[in-house]
């Protein structure tokens, strides 16, 4: 448990929903006393806590209960059982717009709606010009909604929910509002919102995002709470349970591993039928010698060595690359490449070889391989492996900025088409370490 003061507190909350299969029988059963309708349990028994300036992700699959879960949190709805207890002002970013009056104009709502939230007046006035600002409507802000596009509607309801300066901000699928520089701005808000100690729970379907803006996250399943933890923890149970071959967490194993100097945990996780299994993991350099580190653009081999165990009809082998923070960073697999094995038999034994030039930022990253059918692995899954092995890359010749080094070359011209300078070119290639 956190020592921080919490800002959340769920206990046993459950929200159940009357679904009747037509407007008549609410009449049939308010006049007969006998019932015409059907419990549905949109949020079961689920409880947890989020302690102060955390950022907290809800994922799970449609219909697991998120969205029904942070409208509870919002308190746009109450629950059937259980309690909820926060402290400070909350903000919410869940079904953007709603509220608004299209005959009005965007001041106009942003009073309105801003009102509701909990401002006075003064504080709204106080607070107007930087929300205009940053929904970039200028002109657009005195004219009718009516005359919006939804991206303008989107952009100006997320600008009033983050400008309130919330204790509390929940968030429900938001941040791919408007185009990519106010997408940009919104991630930059959110950044600074969590520096200066807002409280941040966050729904959403990409789970990159959540990996890179959460400290923990919560795994719904059919409105009941399975799983809790680090972000990078939570996705793969996650996946796990999406590959319909269940997620055994006895399975999980926290190692210290070494990379460049600096100790990290990461989780060994490994889950599959065993149909076909992986026996051994390698990474070489070109020549076949074993190599942990390896300089920024040079081509490694990494070997995957396979068992058939049961006679299966299909089998794609894979790998993942992410790095310290759990980003993918690439992954490919023998489907993509239109390769098949063939004779896949009980007691068959060989290697898939994958040939990849490491054209990646220097740093630590960690290697995930897997068997499976089909094209990715939640079609059926035979062995999932992650964190099997973990390598090195080393800064070589031009500095970059990013995540990858993309070949390049830079010539200067003249106007009369004459070049003049210096060329450059891509660094001569890595050799092995």
């Amino acid at each position: 448990m956190s020592s921080k003061p919490t800002a959340i507190e769920v206990t046993g909350v459950s929200k159940h929903f009357d679904i009747y299969r037509s407007p008549w029988d609410r009449w049939r059963e308010l006049l007969t006393g006998r019932l015409f309708h059907q419990e549905f349990c949109a949020v079961n028994d689920v409880s947890f806590s989020v302690p102060k300036a955390e950022t907290v992700g809800i994922i799970g699959q449609n219909g697991s209960g998120k969205s029904t879960l942070l409208k509870l949190l919002a308190r746009l709805m109450l629950p059937s059982r259980g309690t909820i207890a926060t402290e400070g002002r909350i903000s919410s970013l869940i079904e953007l717009g709603t509220g608004f009056h299209r005959e009005f104009s965007g001041r106009a709502n942003v009073y309105l709606n801003a009102s509701l939230l909990g401002l006075s007046r003064a504080e709204i006035d106080a607070r107007l010009p930087g929300l205009i600002e940053f929904s970039g409507l200028g002109e657009f802000i005195d004219r009718p909604l009516k005359t919006y596009s939804s991206g303008m509607w989107v952009r100006l309801a997320f600008s009033i929910a983050i400008n309130i300066n919330p204790t509390i901000l929940l968030i429900d699928e938001a941040l791919a509002v408007g185009d990519i520089l106010f997408q940009q701005k919104c991630l930059r808000r959110l950044r600074e919102f969590q520096e200066s100690g807002v409280t941040i729970v966050f729904v959403s379907h990409d789970l990159n995002a959540i990996k890179m803006l959460c400290q923990r996250a919560l795994l719904l399943e059919n409105g009941t709470l399975v799983y809790q933890g680090s972000p990078d923890d939570a996705t793969e149970f996650y996946l796990q349970r999406l590959s319909r071959q269940g997620a055994d967490r006895s399975q999980l194993d926290l190692r210290t591993v070494e990379v460049g100097g600096r100790s990290y945990n990461k989780n060994y996780r490994r889950y599959g039928t065993r149909e076909a299994e992986i026996t051994a993991f390698g990474m070489t350099d070109e020549d076949g010698r074993p190599v942990t580190k390896a300089l920024t653009g040079r081509t490694c081999v990494f070997d995957l060595e396979v068992v058939i165990n049961q006679d299966i009809d299909e089998l794609t082998a894979g790998i993942l690359i992410k790095d310290r923070f759990g980003n993918e960073m690439f992954g490919t697999n023998s489907h993509y490449h239109r390769v098949t094995m063939a004779q896949l038999v009980a007691g068959r034994q060989f290697v898939v070889a994958f040939r990849i030039n490491l054209a990646l930022a220097p740093g630590p990253y960690f290697v995930t391989a897997s068997l499976h059918s089909g094209r990715t692995h939640f079609e059926k899954c035979y062995d999932w492996v992650d964190n099997i092995s973990h390598f090195e890359i080393l800064p070589h010749g031009y500095e970059f900025i990013g995540v990858a080094n993309l070949p390049t070359q830079i010539t200067v011209k003249s106007k009369a088409g004459n070049q003049t300078g210096n060329e450059s070119g891509p660094p001569e290639e890595s050799r092995a370490l």
